[in-house]
């Protein structure tokens, strides 16, 4: 019998994130406390900073209303050094 997919709300995964990210653990310790896979809150971490980077990226580019090239250049520029 196949066993049924599992599925998490947003809410849910932003939680597992921002423990990971707030208290200092490790993806491999969150993911065995929560009977979750690894790869599964490595892909969670991942599409959060993606979302952070391409909110960023926007919100840099409203700002500079006319120059709006400039801001992301520069907001991904300085993210990107941060990694």
């Amino acid at each position: 019998m196949k066993r049924k997919r599992r599925t998490f709300d947003p809410s849910f995964k932003l939680e597992i994130v921002n423990t990971i990210k707030n208290q200092g653990l490790s993806v491999s310790q969150v993911a065995k406390d929560m009977n979750l896979t690894e790869s599964t809150v490595r892909r969670w971490v991942q599409q959060v900073g993606e979302e952070l980077v391409g909110s960023i990226w926007l919100w840099c580019s409203m700002c500079l209303p006319g120059e709006s090239w400039a801001g992301p250049f520069f907001v991904k520029k300085d993210v990107t050094a941060l990694k």
